[in-house]
């Protein structure tokens, strides 16, 4: 079953979000997945980086199911043109500055880390997909596992570029390092996701 069929199949989701074709939004693959994700698990508190095609489909699950969301991005114009004011969403603009993360200086969200709890957290921003920017979303290893509920999905998308190959790979040993038990995915498909799962959302890991 493909995206489109799977999301024909999904009462909440009135308004499917497409990918482009040239590029620069969700592929298919990550809203499949994403999609997939959110129906079949249950979530209370959702972290977004970066916003985009798939702040539609999150938000229009939250709105369905009561669920809060917390949506992250430097742009600010686009944040608000893409994050609908609805009950439960929170915005948050975040312009990049200047750190050094795992002996990489990049450019990570200049915004206070959100409170925790959240059991679904989806890393796609910043923009990392220059040379001189492809470690930027290192910076997330400084938000986990803050920001994480004792259960747990984080889904990483462009996981066959090297920065965020190293994120999963340097985020799952922090996690472990934490005390907490995950499971590693990749996901390969139009595009690459990597997903850490701990045990309530293990089926995650065979989607």
């Amino acid at each position: 079953m493909n995206y489109l069929e799977l999301a024909k199949r999904t009462d909440w989701l009135t308004a499917p979000p497409l990918s482009s074709p040239g590029g620069g939004t969700a592929s298919f693959s990550q809203l499949y997945l994403l999609l997939s994700i959110l129906r079949e698990g249950e979530f209370s508190r959702v972290l977004e980086l970066g916003v985009g095609k798939s702040t539609s489909l999150i938000q229009q699950w939250a709105a369905a199911h009561e669920a809060e969301t917390v949506h992250v991005d430097d742009d600010a114009e686009w944040l608000a043109l893409t994050v609908k004011d609805q009950p439960g969403a929170t915005a948050i603009h975040a312009p990049l500055r200047p750190t050094s993360v795992a002996g990489h200086k990049i450019d990570w969200y200049g915004a206070d880390r959100p409170p925790g709890g959240f059991d679904l957290v989806l890393v796609d921003g910043p923009q990392a997909w220059t040379g001189d920017l492809k470690f930027n979303r290192l910076g997330a290893l400084e938000w986990v596992p803050d920001v994480l509920a004792p259960e747990f999905i984080v889904l990483i998308d462009d996981a066959s570029r090297p920065g965020e190959r190293e994120l999963a790979t340097l985020a799952e040993a922090k996690l472990r390092n934490a005390g907490l038990e995950v499971q590693p995915r990749d996901v390969v498909g139009s595009n690459s996701q990597a997903l850490l799962v701990t045990p309530k959302y293990r089926f995650a890991a065979y989607l």
